[in-house]
């Protein structure tokens, strides 16, 4: 009995554990989520917080960043296992006038699925 105790406690920690929380300063998840490709020019004006607590992303896992930022406009594999998971900050793929430089945020995520770079970036 006290082995199934301790067994039950142990699984409650690590379960407990396992998700990160963070949270990023005058940033809106649920606004930036809703703002699919970034046809509502919504994820513009969330940049600067985004950029200010980048360093809070790194190390998270895939998942957890999803929880954060929802699902990516583009997901792009790259060698030894890494991926990288983009979003699309000014309008992009929504019809219409579209600016002629688009701005990304992107995160690359380890092998190990570990984010190891935040970056915000125009192409």
């Amino acid at each position: 009995m006290r082995t199934i105790i301790s067994l039950i406690l142990l699984i409650t920690f690590m379960v407990g554990c396992d998700k990160k929380t963070i949270d990023l300063d005058n940033f809106d998840e649920v606004a930036w989520q809703q703002d699919k490709n970034g046809c509502n020019s919504v994820r513009i004006n969330m940049v600067d917080a985004l950029e200010a607590d980048k360093e809070k992303l790194k190390a998270l896992n895939q998942d957890e960043i999803m929880a954060i930022l929802g699902k990516p406009d583009a997901n792009e594999l790259y060698k030894r296992g890494q991926n990288f998971l983009i979003y699309f900050i000014t309008p992009k793929n929504c019809g219409g006038d579209e600016p002629k430089e688009h701005k990304y945020l992107s995160i690359r995520f380890t092998a190990m699925g570990l984010a190891k770079e935040v970056l915000v970036y125009t192409e």
